[in-house]
């Protein structure tokens, strides 16, 4: 009997430190995968809920997880830090243990919060064009500035997707990244001399790519809600099937370059691939839908891009529907040293076995971009001068 207990108290302990184990390796993997899907300098900390893990693991739920990030940028806004909370998480047990990159990780629910400092907001709305001062200090925030006489003190809130500054007549408005899509931004806290920006995620699904270093992925974490992938069971395109984007800094302010690339009526003067536009509307807007006739490729020569995203002045995302191809093409504008940076993105998921020509479609997009932004960058900085 003695033997017997000896014997079991061995097994509790092997048992306990493999538990352990686990847990530590699992919670390092994990943060691995963040790091390379938030490009963090170093791994986000992980923590797990829950008194054993390997049962937990072995059934492929996690009541809980705690993830935690210091100082990274999204969007070109820099965070001092970010903390997330995830509640009730469902995996494939395989894809731990075997530290497999493809599969998914789905949480139900979750919120957290990301930390900015004075400066980072600062930073942060001159890169939007507003030439002011942001100070955070004792629970208070104060501006200066941009016309502002004196220094005022200021009332923060959220507004959407916006972080409002107000008081005395004076409001200044920061647009805020999707730190995780699908984020929903609640509340601002001011705490000594950070400011916390409260937010609630619902039903994430974080997709890993089946390779992570190829033409179809770059070793991140795809992220995606619930009604994306219902989106993609109902057969509707994949978003994330291929990925190319291309970026190039314009001597011109964001506003003039935004309001060109905008606009697809512009393009014959830059996208030489466009020979004419329509347009649904006057005014570029949510839902504005283009009809367009370009040089015929692959026995296509006429679509429609209809705007689905638009934030004025930063963002626009065209729906597109070329024949058989249905691209997702963004154009970002960001303030930049020479004045705009701009960012061109093309998402697309090739139909049938035009899937294996991936790679050549993949390289051809993207040399054709650097000719279209090349084209861009000497129109606009010429009819500068």
């Amino acid at each position: 009997m003695r033997k017997f207990l000896v014997a079991l108290a061995v097994l509790l302990i092997v048992y306990v430190a493999a538990d352990i184990g686990a847990r530590f390796w699992a919670q390092a993997w994990v943060g691995g995968q963040f790091q390379r899907s938030l490009h963090l300098s170093k791994s986000a900390s992980v923590s797990f809920g829950g008194i054993l893990f390997i049962p937990e693991v072995a059934s492929g739920h996690i009541p809980s997880a705690t993830v935690h990030a210091a100082s990274f940028s999204s969007e070109g806004v820099r965070f001092q830090s970010a903390t997330l909370d995830l509640r009730d998480i469902r995996f494939s047990p395989s894809q731990l243990f075997l530290s497999k990159h493809t599969g998914s990780i789905r949480a139900r629910s979750g919120d957290g919060s990301v930390a900015m400092t004075g400066a980072d907001i600062t930073t942060a709305l001159q890169r939007q064009g507003v030439n002011v001062t942001v100070q955070v200090a004792d629970g208070r925030v104060n501006v200066s500035g941009g016309g502002i006489p004196g220094t005022l003190t200021v009332k923060p809130s959220i507004e959407g997707h916006a972080l409002v500054l107000a008081a005395g007549g004076v409001s200044l408005s920061l647009n805020l990244p999707e730190v995780v899509p699908g984020v929903a931004y609640r509340d601002v806290r001011i705490d000594g001399d950070v400011g916390e920006l409260l937010f609630t995620v619902s039903h994430v699904v974080f997709v890993v790519p089946g390779r992570p270093d190829g033409p179809f992925g770059s070793g991140r974490i795809r992220v995606e809600t619930r009604s994306k992938l219902r989106e993609q069971k109902r057969g509707r395109p994949r978003r994330w099937g291929m990925k190319v984007e291309r970026k190039i800094s314009v001597a011109r302010p964001p506003a003039e370059v935004f309001a060109h690339i905008a606009d697809v009526r512009n393009d014959p003067s830059w996208h030489t691939d466009v020979l004419e536009v329509h347009s649904s509307t006057d005014v570029v807007e949510m839902g504005t839908v283009f009809d367009v006739r370009v040089k015929p490729s692959m026995g296509v020569s006429e679509g429609t891009m209809t705007v689905s995203r638009f934030e004025p002045g930063r963002l626009i995302e065209f729906q597109g529907r070329m024949g058989r191809m249905a691209p997702t093409v963004t154009n970002m504008c960001e303030p930049d040293a020479q004045g705009t940076l701009v960012t061109r993105r093309v998402e697309i998921n090739p139909p049938g076995i035009m899937r294996v020509m991936s790679p050549l479609i993949a390289s051809k997009i993207g040399k054709s971009n650097d000719g279209f932004l090349a084209n861009l960058k000497r129109l606009l900085e010429g009819s500068g001068s």
